[in-house]
Parts: structure tokens; C-alpha cells; sequence
């Protein structure tokens, strides 16, 4: 019986496998505070726009409720998002995050970012929904992230329509 017993929890053990660890990297570029520091500054530039993709039968589906992410352009963030691109899971600046801005995507896929100063931004956000999986009878999720550049002046605001020219395999992880 305990021969028996033994036997079981080896195969038992055996058959599980650890999960492969997540690895974290750091970008390549270090961050300069300096090259960031315009985008605390107060200002009067805004950046509204609307996130939406369309599914292969003509639905859309827009960020409502997910996050808009906002943060400096500058070869630090660019070193950030072409890590993220590769497939890696990068660690962050402290000082970088505390520059990143956020907002809320409302039911129709609008979304706002006001008192802004001039410069150059990354804005992104996710579009998803789930269809069945016929295969695993489960769900699957469709979509992705969107990703935008824009350029905003010292006044006025800039219109922004993010949609499948925006997609990305990309996706900014605060």
C-alpha cells in the first residue's frame, strides 16, 4: 500500500511542471528626469479623442472603461515601448511613472487630458471583447492596444482617433 502510495505522488509530481518565470528587464536607455521634466509644468493644452475597433462582422467596440494611458515622449519612453514590443516585461523608473498621465475611457470611447504643456506625448489604451471559443468552448479575447504619437502646442486641442491603424502588440504596464 505505501509502495502504491509512493508511486502515486511521483507520477503525480512528475506531471507538474513550473510555470516559467516572469522576467523582468530594464531599458537599455537610462532615465534623465531633465529630458521629462517639461511635462509636470503647467499648461493649457488639451488632447481629447476616441478609441474604437471594429470586429470582422462591422461592430464596434470602443475603450469604454479601460484606462488611457499619457506619458512624455523622449528616448527613455521609446527604449520602454520597443522592450514592450519584443515581448519583455520592463521595470520602471520611479521618476518616469510619476510623469505618466491617466483618464478613463467613457461609454462611447471618448476621452479627455486637459491643462497639458507643449510637447511630445504617447498616448495608449486597450479595445477588447470576448467572442466563444468553439475549440475549448471557453472565450476568447479580441482587440488590443491602441497607440498614438501627438504633438500638443501651448494652447488648444488636439483631436485624436485611435483605431486599428493604431494597433500595436504593444502595451504600457503602470
Amino acid at each position: 500500500m505505501r509502495l502504491l502510495l509512493t508511486t502515486a505522488m511521483c507520477i503525480c509530481v512528475a506531471g507538474c511542471v513550473a510555470p516559467k518565470p516572469v522576467q523582468w528587464v530594464a531599458p537599455h536607455t537610462p532615465y534623465i528626469d531633465a529630458d521629462y521634466a517639461w511635462s509636470t509644468a503647467p499648461g493649457t493644452a488639451a488632447i481629447t479623442g476616441q478609441a474604437f475597433l471594429k470586429t470582422n462582422g462591422g461592430d464596434v467596440k470602443t475603450c469604454a472603461g479601460s484606462d488611457v494611458i499619457l506619458i512624455p515622449d523622449g528616448p527613455y519612453a521609446e527604449d520602454v515601448l520597443s522592450t514592450l514590443l519584443a515581448g519583455a516585461n520592463v521595470t520602471l523608473d520611479e521618476g518616469f511613472i510619476a510623469k505618466k498621465r491617466a483618464a478613463l475611457c467613457d461609454s462611447q470611447g471618448n476621452f479627455k487630458f486637459t491643462a497639458l504643456p507643449a510637447g511630445k506625448w504617447l498616448v495608449q489604451t486597450t479595445v477588447t471583447w470576448n467572442v466563444p471559443d468553439v475549440s475549448t468552448g471557453g472565450m476568447d479575447e479580441q482587440g488590443g492596444s491602441l497607440e498614438s504619437p501627438v504633438a500638443t502646442s501651448k494652447t488648444g486641442t488636439v483631436e485624436l482617433l485611435l483605431t486599428d491603424r493604431n494597433l500595436t502588440a504593444r502595451k504600457i504596464e503602470f
